[in-house]
């Protein structure tokens, strides 16, 4: 890995703790749709993260900030690529499970490395600017991701379910 493996894992962690707003400042493709529903049903990637990660569409939509059609729409369309299983929960037949096949951990696993390598290109070309733009990066996420930044996210016409 060229560049900065520390800074290249730092980036990493705020782009998985922070998705919703790195898909909103657009930073990367790899965080919207089918990729970061794979990357949420594979879990937070930490150390002791379960390969056979299991969570319900509905989990899915609140760790992603997404709504609930749009990930019942990706995970049909990964389900149909062989990439993601469903299972009825055992204690509860009512709730549906998903999880990544074998195919789609290694896909996510293969686009997780090329993520990587991308960011760590970045960091590479920013020399000495990396550290303060991951510091800065950091910062930006834990404002917007506060209740403060929060209030008022949107004018009273654009609120779902807004009749006026």
């Amino acid at each position: 890995m060229t560049g900065n493996a520390a800074l290249t894992e730092e980036m990493t962690r705020l782009l998985d703790e922070h998705p919703r707003e790195a898909r909103e400042n657009r930073f990367s493709a790899s965080l919207c749709g089918e990729m970061a529903v794979m990357r949420g049903a594979q879990g937070s990637g930490g150390p002791r993260r379960n390969k056979k990660k299991k969570m319900t569409a509905g989990e899915l939509s609140s760790r992603l900030s997404m709504t609930t059609s749009r990930v019942a729409a990706v995970l049909g369309s990964l389900e149909k690529k062989g990439l993601l299983e469903r299972e009825n929960d055992a204690v509860d037949r009512r709730r549906v499970l998903v999880s990544l096949t074998q195919a789609g951990e290694a896909l996510c696993e293969k686009r997780k490395a090329h993520f990587k390598s991308k960011i760590a290109l970045l960091l590479s070309m920013l020399g000495d600017d990396a550290p303060e733009f991951v510091r800065l990066l950091g910062r930006v996420f834990e404002i917007t991701s506060s209740d403060a930044f929060r209030q008022g996210e949107c004018i009273e016409e654009d609120q779902e379910g807004f009749n006026g």
